[in-house]
Formats: C-alpha cells, sequence, structure tokens
C-alpha cells in the first residue's frame, strides 16, 4: 500500500538567499535540514544522493546542486533497509521540460523495482520539493510505498507546481 501527501515547505528562494546558495533551475538533491539549518555548511543529505546523482547522470537529467563549486555537503547513512530521497523540481523545469519528470521517476523506479526484486516489503520514500510556477511558494510531496507507484506521481507534481 502507498501514500502520497502534501505540506507547504519552506520558499527554497528564500532559504537559498539565506544560506548563500545557488537557486538550482532543474532538479537538485535537496538537504534533509534545508528548512532548518543555520548555515550551508551544517547541510547534510542522505546517502541515497549519491545513487540519485549517478542515475541521473547516466540519463542525461539535468542535477543542478544548492552548494557552490568545490563545496559538498555531509551525508547521513541510512541505517535501516528502506530507501528514502528528496528531489527539488524547480519551476522553470516543469515549464521548460515538463516530460523531464515522468523520465526522472520512471528513472528511479525502474532502478529501485531492479534493486528490489525478491523483496517485496522495501519501502521506498521520495520527497519531491516542487517550486509553484510564477511564485516563490514551494510544497513537499512525500511519497511511501513501492517503486512501482513512483510513475504514478508525476500528475500531482504538475497540479502542485500550477496551484
Amino acid at each position: 500500500m502507498s501514500t502520497l501527501s502534501q505540506t507547504d515547505y519552506v520558499s527554497i528562494s528564500d532559504r537559498v538567499a539565506e544560506l548563500g546558495c545557488r537557486m538550482p533551475t532543474g532538479f537538485a538533491i535537496v538537504p534533509e535540514n534545508f528548512g532548518t539549518a543555520v548555515t550551508r555548511q551544517e547541510l547534510v543529505v542522505r546517502g541515497e544522493s549519491s545513487t540519485i546523482r549517478t542515475l541521473f547522470r547516466n540519463n542525461q537529467l539535468p542535477l543542478d546542486d544548492f552548494l557552490p563549486d568545490g563545496e559538498r555537503p555531509g551525508f547521513i547513512h541510512n541505517k535501516s533497509h528502506d530507501w528514502a530521497a528528496f528531489i527539488f523540481v524547480s519551476g522553470a523545469l516543469l515549464s521548460s521540460d515538463p516530460s523531464a519528470v515522468s523520465i526522472a521517476l520512471g528513472i528511479v523506479s525502474n532502478y529501485l523495482t531492479e534493486m528490489f526484486r525478491g523483496t517485496p516489503d522495501k519501502k521506498i520514500k521520495l520527497e519531491i520539493a516542487v517550486e509553484r510556477r510564477g511564485s516563490r511558494v514551494s510544497k513537499k510531496l512525500t511519497y511511501e510505498g513501492n517503486a512501482a507507484g513512483l510513475a504514478e506521481i508525476a500528475d500531482t507534481i504538475f497540479r502542485i507546481a500550477d496551484e
């Protein structure tokens, strides 16, 4: 069984300015503590972010960084057997290349389906910060379930972007 929920999230552009980060124009991996960190040196990402980075690079999908060149966030290593990631989708990407969202979700879904083949009880958690088009407002979409359900959330991402 899968669940999909939506909540308000911090303004990505405001946090970028406060932390002295770069504003992504495509996809980006969101640090876990992006909304609460006092400095950008405190930012940490989940260990699965390296998998996302590799998947996107191998499939020629744009993946930007919040941090300036040469800076890397710390890593949180997931000690459970579940898989989790947090991705940002910019309003600019949704306007310029709407198919990129479906492609990205399909790539992640296919990877996880293969990775967890034979272990159907593996829990997937994908959080997506969606920037509304023409606005500084961001929403956070949280999916929990199996890998197959990931591909079905693209419509929700577009609905959030157009609210």
